[in-house]
């Protein structure tokens, strides 16, 4: 796991280079995109929950593709002029070496069956914690549990471990933390994506202090009535401590938004090594479908 850190601190870094930047930045530019932007609406269904999965896959350490998933109930609700939204993460699964399993149920095992609420401005853009307060209380007593219901040691360490993480951290970081799986189904909601490809290069540091740039182009490539399809491509690059190229990422994703409620209802995401046909990190889908709610 920790062979992954610096991928996870270069893809961290690509939070200045969102897409409603870009759409801002190519928006702007009247001469190079005549064309109006399309104005998608932020308007989650109120009417039944969502199941929402997240699917990751790996290289091993010996070549083999290791395989990662977790499944989340979704509710959102009208509250005053904005919307509440409740997460429940529901399942965890996995099929890699019984270690990296054991490690990867242990950290996830205190949100295990947890319902988590939410508040969100009318726009999307603005989350935070419904009771805060509440949600830290409620990581103690599940670690508490889990010790008194036999877990293994090394288990109970792993679930004290995330819990602390969180505890060190203020009200408004634990809500970024605890609400990035779900945030990618909002990246363009309420928002306005241009017709014409856009570009946008920024420069900054990471967590490190390390120097990063990246570089990303946005393009439309497909649109109806319902639904619109986006690809997005970033380049990321690290540089060393001698100012030489440490690590470069590339991202490839696929959007693919409802264009009633503006959510996105699949992500295809690829993350390679140097290149986009470079040495593959890792491959993530998520879906977001309607659930029968007779049937829960």
């Amino acid at each position: 796991m920790a062979a992954n850190m610096p991928i996870a601190i270069l893809i961290a870094g690509l939070a200045a280079c969102s897409p409603a930047a870009v759409a801002a930045h190519e928006a702007g530019d009247a001469a190079a995109a005549p064309v109006a932007p399309i104005s998608l609406p932020f308007a989650p269904p109120l009417d039944r929950p969502l199941d929402y999965r997240i699917d990751q896959a790996q290289p091993g350490p010996s070549g083999e593709e290791l395989s990662f998933s977790r499944r989340y109930r979704l509710q959102f609700a009208r509250a005053g002029r904005g919307f509440h939204l409740d997460v429940t993460l529901t399942d965890v699964s996995a099929d890699a070496p019984a270690k990296m399993v054991t490690a990867f149920r242990a950290a996830l095992r205190p949100l295990l069956g947890m319902t988590i609420g939410y508040h969100l401005s009318a726009d999307g853009h603005t989350v935070y914690l419904d009771d805060p307060v509440a949600v830290r209380a409620a990581f103690d007593r599940l670690v508490d549990e889990i010790a008194r219901n036999g877990a293994n040691g090394g288990d109970v360490a792993i679930a004290r471990a995330a819990v602390a993480r969180m505890a060190q951290l203020d009200d408004e970081a634990m809500t970024q933390l605890l609400f990035e799986e779900v945030r990618p189904l909002l990246q363009f909601a309420q928002s306005q994506v241009g017709q014409a490809p856009a570009e946008l290069q920024t420069r900054g540091r990471d967590l490190t202090d390390a120097p990063v740039s990246a570089k990303t182009h946005l393009e439309i490539v497909a649109s109806d009535a319902a639904s619109m399809q986006i690809d997005e491509t970033t380049r990321t690059v690290r540089a060393g401590d001698d100012g030489n190229q440490a690590l470069a990422i590339v991202s490839a994703i696929t959007y693919s938004i409802d264009r009633a409620t503006g959510l996105a209802t699949r992500i295809e995401q690829r993350d390679t090594a140097g290149r986009a046909d470079g040495r593959a990190l890792s491959r993530k889908t998520r879906t977001l479908t309607p659930l029968d709610p007779q049937g829960i």
